[in-house]
């Protein structure tokens, strides 16, 4: 065994040129004559690379430097560790069995204080550690904050910092929304999506259209513009018919003007199928778009992407109408951005009650939609008159056109 003088590692120290660990007989490269010399005269011998004091601890030489060698422990040795002290194993009799320090026992010792054996986990992970948010007081905001707003996770993370300036990850608040019954995990999220999406670059251009049946047995019939996302029409009734479909288009066109189109599936409602004898008529809601110099196009059988974004709007419809069916919708009525205020349905016998006039008008005019300009947390009726075509702007380019896709 070497012994490292301490007056020779007091010399060493500062000199040479320094190195990395080196395993070869000494004087080693990297430590330079300079290094070598001053061991020599201060009477000490040239240390090895590896050597060990008289009190059996372990040292390495860098360069000129002397640093200390620490076994290495794992989950096992920890343990074991801890089990002969809580046992009564004196510190310093475990410290030389494991070739560590007494004091590094004795921080194990504490770190796992409580802890069960077959529990404890060496080394710890490292990073933030994973869970749900810090205490009661988030919690409670998170709630409060969708009652208020009925907004996913991703909006809410916004209103909530606009609200109280408490900035929480939308992750933590989606578990915690998932934890209190709010929101579920959707697999379709996960992962990267296949369909492109597609948008129109004025307002009226194309709107929408489509029927969604409620669970109370009403049928919902909405028309929602393309580019702004917003819904400029739409009436529940107890069925689901093209008259009603018709109604609900006239008074739509005069409070937001005629689209140049209008996308719909190949329903009977909408469109007048093949007979059995192969000839296809003309629908009454065909003929009265014809009227109107407005161009039907139908989305191809059996794919309802192609009226995705409408799709989108009648399942968070479906989702959120019993908050609006609850005391909690009158917060959904007050007028945003000095806009109209949108009366809604005027079929229902009580449109001031009628739980989805409240959740259309908080979609139109409270709601920011992430399509949009979230710098401003943009809402689609916002958005709809911001998007409205200017003299000059390429209106039937835009119609023409299959859409901007992203």
């Amino acid at each position: 065994m070497t012994v490292c003088g301490s007056a020779a590692v007091a010399a060493a120290e500062g000199q040479g040129s320094g190195g990395g660990i080196y395993r070869s007989p000494v004087p080693w490269p990297g430590m330079g004559a300079a290094g070598a010399a001053g061991i020599a005269a201060a009477g000490g011998a040239l240390p090895a690379p590896d050597c060990q004091d008289e009190a059996g601890r372990k040292w390495r030489w860098i360069g000129t430097k002397r640093v200390r060698m620490m076994s290495k422990l794992d989950e096992s040795k920890v343990q074991w560790i801890v089990r002969q002290r809580r046992s009564g194993v004196p510190a310093a009799q475990v410290a030389e069995t494991m070739k560590v320090s007494t004091r590094w026992v004795g921080s194990l010792v504490a770190r796992y204080k409580g802890c069960e054996i077959g529990d404890i986990v060496f080394p710890q992970p490292m990073g933030r550690p994973r869970g749900g948010l810090p205490g009661r007081l988030e919690e409670s905001t998170v709630v409060s904050a969708y009652y208020a707003h009925a907004e996913g996770a991703a909006l809410l993370a916004a209103s909530i910092e606009a609200d109280t300036g408490l900035r929480i990850p939308h992750h933590a608040i989606h578990a915690q929304l998932v934890a209190n019954g709010l929101a579920v995990n959707d697999p379709r999220k996960s992962g990267q999506r296949k369909t492109a999406r597609y948008v129109k670059r004025f307002a009226n251009t194309m709107w929408h259209t489509d029927y969604k049946m409620l669970h109370d047995g009403r049928w919902v019939l909405s028309y929602m513009d393309d580019a702004s996302r917003a819904v400029p029409g739409h009436g529940a009734f107890d069925r689901a018919t093209t008259a009603n479909a018709l109604a609900v288009l006239d008074v739509a066109i005069k409070g937001y003007g005629a689209p140049l189109s209008i996308l719909s599936d190949r329903g009977s409602t909408f469109y007048a199928n093949e007979t059995s004898v192969g000839k296809r008529g003309e629908g009454e809601f065909e003929r009265r778009l014809k009227e109107l110099g407005i161009r039907h196009i139908k989305a191809r059988a059996r794919h309802p992407q192609t009226n995705g974004k409408l799709e989108r709007m009648h399942g968070e419809l479906e989702r959120k109408l019993h908050l609006f069916e609850e005391s909690s919708a009158a917060r959904t009525t007050r007028s945003v951005g000095g806009l109209p205020s949108h009366v809604g349905s005027p079929f229902y016998t009580k449109p001031a009650s009628d739980p989805v006039d409240r959740f259309f008008h908080w979609f139109n005019f409270e709601r920011p939609n992430m399509a949009l300009d979230m710098s401003r947390r943009e809402t689609p009726m916002q958005a709809f008159y911001r998007l409205l075509p200017k003299e000059g702007d390429d209106v039937l380019g835009d119609l023409n056109s299959p859409g901007t896709y992203d």
